[in-house]
């Protein structure tokens, strides 16, 4: 664990001094998201989570993705560092990861598949409903590490939080 909070501290400022491509978090309009981390061996340990970006990238600061390609991939959106908290069943959980917003790529193959099979004038409420807005929720998902520092109600020695890998899925607002 100690490890990796002194990889945390040093990669942190590296991030800022990437900027405009990362920013650091707004306090005046902070993204959080809500949603679950999912174990990879079984559904039976998902844990609900709400957490906070403290690294982000929007697509007003630009794209990796070359032009030729936004077509098919949009410009990327995306948290590289976010940290938060949750639990179920009387274990809680703090977590740090990364997530990507990939409800624009969703829209914009669906529209690209149905704007291939269908006419023109056909599915127009569809069409306009698949347009990526500029809206400020999302979905997002990405990996993410947590800490089990609570359970049954009693708080664990530091020495006895037990890392674990999880998926994290859900909802994220000002992505």
């Amino acid at each position: 664990m100690r490890s990796l909070l002194a990889l945390l501290v040093m990669l942190l400022p590296s991030l800022s001094l990437a900027s405009p491509y990362f920013r650091m978090i707004n306090p005046k309009h902070p993204q959080v998201a809500a949603g679950a981390l999912f174990d990879p061996a079984g559904l039976g340990k998902t844990q609900a989570v709400t957490s906070l970006a403290l690294v982000t990238h929007s697509t007003k600061d630009g794209s990796i993705i070359p032009e030729k390609l936004q077509p098919y991939f949009p410009p990327e959106s995306w948290t590289p560092l976010q940290i938060g908290g949750g639990g179920n069943g009387g274990e809680y959980v703090a977590t740090i990861g990364a997530s990507a917003n990939f409800l624009p790529i969703a829209q914009k193959w669906a529209l690209h598949g149905i704007e291939k099979i269908s006419k023109p004038e056909s599915l127009t409420g569809l069409k306009e409903a698949l347009v990526p807005a500029a809206g400020s929720f999302s979905l997002a998902a990405g990996p993410a590490f947590a800490f089990v520092p609570i359970r049954g109600g009693v708080m664990l020695p530091v020495s006895e939080w037990k890392g674990l890998f999880r998926w994290y899925g859900g909802a994220a607002w000002k992505f």
